[in-house]
């Protein structure tokens, strides 16, 4: 049996790189389809940060049909990590 130290199941939290890389969308893309209520809402995480349940990031790329990326739609750029 596994132990947990929360006693409730937990939940990956994406921040804008991470979801940006994975949905290869730009920030204001992103920014775009939230007002339309096209992307799964954004969670403020303090006052200076912001991130997306990974269960909701993966849920909207698997009902998304294919190719239906606008045209000159950018992806976020290159974030360098560590």
């Amino acid at each position: 049996m596994e132990f947990s130290m929360y006693p409730f199941p937990t939940q990956t939290i994406l921040r804008q790189p991470e979801v940006c890389r994975i949905t290869r969308l730009s920030r204001v893309t992103i920014w775009r389809l939230e007002r339309k209520g096209d992307f799964p809402p954004r969670l403020r995480l303090s006052s200076n940060a912001i991130g997306w349940r990974e269960s909701d990031i993966l849920a909207w790329i698997n009902n998304r049909p294919e190719g239906l990326a606008s045209p000159g739609q950018q992806a976020c750029p290159a974030v360098r990590v560590g």
